[in-house]
């Protein structure tokens, strides 16, 4: 009886242990240095209604806010979304990523077992079937950035232009691209890929831009940090309705509503570079202080995309 009660109490410490090793993690990287914003302008933004938004929600998750962001509470659960943001624009459609595509399962088992919690999902759709339902054809794929839960789809888009920086495509094929950040067998053998330049005109807080239809609708920015060469994505349907896509900065509106980066070992498994990302953090903080108009969306924010038309393939 005392040897069981030994072993009953050390169980319990451990996990006491455990539990409070959680608890003081999340507050590592919650403060970011608060710095000044540099450069801002204000662009010219026209009203263009035959440009419209959709979101196709491809996968999706439960945690607690803690996990996903430091200082987050242990008592509130997240939903966590992988997406694919569809922009219909007269000049040809655009997607930004695509969620998890039809080859999520091979995916997912490239990521060593033990960092699969970390990364759990449940499969819904794959955007392809989706677009195909609504007979949507897609002419350009962006990419926030090119980790695994981002970049999956482009395999289902066969000699789809796929758009993304030259610092990302890279860094992305050398030794250093592993899981459970990038998964190479999903990009190497595609051709497809369009390296853009940006050029030396700043837009709003940023000191270059790059506009794709150059005509102020969707203008694309350097974002710093979360991977070598992520992008963000300005999409402006009038002065009332805008949107900024910043991909992975955040995981939560929380994250640059309150300044803060993700919890502690998920930004240790997925931030490139943490001192960079909590300059862009602060920045883009900022930014949403001076431009309440704007609706900032991480990827994974299910929350974030409220408002915005979801097509699905079966009803829900």
């Amino acid at each position: 009886m005392k040897k069981f009660l030994k072993i009953f109490l050390s169980v319990i410490i451990i996990i006491m242990l455990i539990i409070f090793c959680i608890i003081s993690l999340n507050g590592i990287g919650k403060e970011i240095p608060n710095e000044k914003i540099i450069h801002h302008t204000e662009p010219e933004i026209k009203t263009n209604h035959k440009i419209s938004l959709n979101v196709i929600e491809t996968a999706f998750g439960r945690t607690l806010e803690g996990f996903v962001r430091a200082g987050g509470s242990f008592f509130k659960e997240k939903l966590i979304s992988h997406n694919a943001v569809v922009i219909k624009h007269p000049k040809g459609n655009i997607m930004i990523d695509g969620g998890l595509g039809m080859r999520e399962g091979q995916d997912f088992k490239q990521i060593p077992f033990y960092l699969k919690p970390f990364f759990y999902y449940k499969f819904k759709q794959p955007a392809k079937d989706v677009l195909d339902k609504y007979n949507i054809k897609i002419n350009k794929i962006i990419l926030t950035h090119m980790h695994w839960d981002h970049v999956g789809s482009i395999r289902d888009f066969e000699s789809m232009e796929v758009i993304t920086r030259k610092e990302e495509f890279e860094f992305a094929k050398t030794e250093m691209a592993e899981p459970p950040a990038y998964i190479k067998s999903q990009y190497l053998d595609s051709e497809n890929f369009t390296l853009i330049e940006f050029s030396n005109i700043p837009y709003e807080i940023f000191s270059k831009s790059f506009d794709i239809y150059n005509d102020g609708s969707i203008v694309l920015v350097p974002l710093e940090g979360h991977s070598p060469g992520s992008i963000g994505i300005f999409v402006n349907i009038s002065q009332k309705e805008r949107y900024f896509f910043i991909g992975d900065i955040t995981w939560m509106l929380e994250g640059i509503i309150y300044s803060s980066h993700k919890y502690y070992i998920s930004s240790l498994l997925v931030d490139f570079n943490k001192e960079n990302l909590g300059k862009e953090i602060n920045r883009i903080h900022q930014f949403a202080k001076l431009h309440p108009e704007i609706r900032i969306i991480p990827s994974h924010d299910f929350v974030a995309y409220w408002g915005i038309e979801r097509l699905n393939l079966f009803d829900q």
